[in-house]
């Protein structure tokens, strides 16, 4: 199991923004994703993968952000 911490950042052609994290484990993940999405827009939907619900450091499969709302 790697310990590599993730951070996936997918910008659609609609200009929604697609984040994901890999390797933080529990709800250490949410800060990060939130951070970039405060950058980009306004948080349209959160999706928890079951790496939220284990302890220690990918806890959001997903945050999508409508980068037309800042």
């Amino acid at each position: 199991m790697s310990n590599m911490k993730e951070l996936e950042i997918v910008i659609k052609k609609n200009g929604d923004v697609h984040i994901t994290t890999r390797g933080i484990k529990g709800p250490e993940c949410k800060p990060v994703a939130d951070k970039i999405a405060s950058a980009v827009g306004r948080v349209v939907k959160e999706e928890r993968t079951s790496e939220w619900y284990q302890t220690q450091s990918t806890g959001y499969a997903g945050v999508t952000v409508d980068s037309n709302e800042r």
